[in-house]
């Protein structure tokens, strides 16, 4: 198997069509998106888009929660989110559609499913919370403990930004990094081949 694993595009739809490009020059067809659809840039509806068009899985990132749940937390969102945040969540519920809203709404926590026969699960955060960041220099037993409540062979981690990969046991963890908030205008993402062993992980970039 390969898989492609993106996540945190934030509606970026420029970096999400490089990393896009890129996969499909390969001729890779298996690809997830671990969450934060939108919210950080202008491109949101045409994101949700792309990734319903191409239906790519996708989970419920914390931004995206908040995006739909906008019109009812407004106040509170102002007064709990750095300005710059606050102004993307509101770029975002205006942007997208109602059917895109409620497609994000919509969106699971936590996907599982199997790809070749392989278990494989997904979460923006952790299994348990979107708003618990895993980061690649936390301690084994938080990695561990992902792992108890969901012992998928692969899980892949998005929210963090941070490409990195955890081998837990008989589980390989990844977090593929950031598709649309490198200031590098650098799109990241992951090719997961399970076609030797050990299973490998390519961390690779798009410029766009």
């Amino acid at each position: 198997m390969i898989l492609v694993a993106l996540g945190d595009t934030h509606g970026n739809a420029s970096a999400l069509e490089a990393v896009l490009a890129a996969v499909d020059e390969e001729g890779i067809q298996t690809i997830v998106h671990a969450g934060d659809t939108v919210a950080g840039h202008g491109g949101n509806a045409s994101t949700v888009a792309r990734l319903q068009e191409r239906g790519i899985p996708n989970v419920q990132g914390e931004a995206d929660r908040k995006v739909v749940r906008f019109l009812r937390k407004r106040a509170t969102l102002e007064r709990k989110s750095e300005p710059e945040t606050f102004r993307a969540l509101e770029q975002a519920s205006l942007d997208c559609s109602s059917s895109q809203l409620e497609y994000l709404r919509g969106l699971p926590r936590v996907w599982q499913g199997e790809i070749d026969g392989i278990s494989t699960a997904m979460c923006s955060g952790s299994v348990t919370s979107a708003s618990e960041i895993l980061r690649g220099d936390d301690d084994t037993a938080r990695f561990q403990r992902q792992r108890e409540i969901i012992p998928a062979q692969i899980l892949i981690l998005g929210g963090s930004h941070e490409p990195f990969e955890k081998r837990i046991g008989d589980t390989l963890m990844v977090s593929p990094g950031t598709v649309g908030m490198d200031d590098d205008r650098l799109a990241h993402f992951a090719v997961i081949s399970t076609e030797s062993e050990p299973w490998q992980v390519d961390f690779r970039t798009a410029s766009y």
